[in-house]
């Protein structure tokens, strides 16, 4: 009796829900291949460097999570990602976090790690879309330490799936450990 009276309510509180809440799960679509730039200002061993790379990116989307390839022609990138769309038009516009995979929380020791900030722009059931922001890299301090900031700039091509995972397969950055657990031995 307990079980369905919770289920009971459960149900009622659902369906009392204004009707906007299931705009959460309506997102803009991000999903094809975009041409563009990502303009790079680093220190390399003290030095500043500037440089501009032009792979072709590929987008794939699942709901909220994104998946991104950089193909340089010789090598690809991946990035795992976060849809975050506007509360007035998540169809639309909106944001999206991208973190390297591979990225962890030990800079300068192996690979490199990167996070990105983009801003996001698209049409329902159009090409027309746009894909900007920054992101902040560091890369292995074998033989020499670097990082720097990176501002990328993409206009959608076409709208063909690339099949792309939209999760990284290896650990990425990880959460600091909880206060009540560090407090406790800070004393």
């Amino acid at each position: 009796m307990k079980i369905f009276l919770l289920a009971t309510l459960t149900l009622t509180a659902t369906l009392a829900l204004p009707r906007t809440a299931s705009s959460a799960f309506i997102t803009y679509d991000l999903t094809g291949t975009w041409r563009g730039s990502i303009k790079c200002s680093a220190l390399i061993a003290g030095a500043k460097q500037k440089s501009v790379l032009t792979p072709t990116m590929r987008i794939s989307q699942i709901g909220l999570n994104i998946g991104v390839q950089l193909d340089f022609g010789t090598s690809t990138s991946a990035y795992g990602g976060l849809a975050n769309p506007d509360a007035k038009k998540p169809e639309q516009k909106g944001e999206a976090a991208l973190v390297l995979c591979g990225t962890d929380n030990v800079l300068g020791v192996d690979l490199f790690d990167e996070i990105a900030r983009m801003a996001v722009a698209a049409k329902p059931g159009k090409v027309k879309a746009s894909f900007k922001g920054v992101s902040i890299f560091s890369g292995p301090s074998t033989p020499q330490v670097t990082h720097g900031t990176c501002k990328w700039k993409w206009t959608r091509t076409d709208t063909a799936e690339p099949g792309l995972k939209t999760q990284c397969g290896e650990p990425m950055a990880q959460l600091p450990p909880p206060l009540a657990a560090t407090a406790g031995g800070a004393r």
